[in-house]
């Protein structure tokens, strides 16, 4: 009689992060990080790929990192999307603006983070989203 070996245990799938950022270098940089640090990442370079794939019928990743001002389409119209599209989908905005002058509608994105931001503090930033980690101010936080 042989021993049988253990039964691997799967691996546990890597997040997916759907980065939406219009400048090339910012965004690369942010995709080279998140695969660095075990996230899975699909850049985006307009709002209008975006909204293109919302449309299609894709998968929902599992957060969306959102620059709020892209060229064509308003980040409150594209978070809007994103949410009727994705319920169950975290939304992290970034944004060099105050946040009062994001004219946010319907609920909360997890967090708004100030750009510029470090890698760091924002693969910090995701992990705790992603781990359900409260945030500073309930629903949302501004990082500086």
């Amino acid at each position: 009689m042989s021993a049988r070996a253990p039964r691997p245990v799967p691996a546990r799938p890597r997040p997916s992060i759907l980065v939406i950022e219009d400048e090339d270098a910012v965004r690369e940089v942010i995709l080279e990080f998140l695969a660095r640090s075990g996230f899975d990442g699909r850049g985006l370079s307009t709002g209008g790929d975006a909204l293109k794939l919302l449309a299609e019928d894709a998968a929902a990743p599992d957060l969306v990192l959102l620059d709020w001002s892209l060229p064509g389409v308003s980040g409150a119209d594209l978070y809007s999307a994103i949410r009727d599209r994705w319920p169950f989908t975290e939304v992290v905005v970034l944004s060099g603006r105050p946040r009062a002058e994001l004219r946010l509608r319907g609920p909360a994105p997890a967090l708004i983070l100030q750009k510029p931001i470090g890698m760091r503090p924002l693969i910090q930033a995701i992990r705790s989203v992603l781990d359900g980690e409260p945030t500073e101010t309930g629903a949302a936080r501004e990082s500086a």
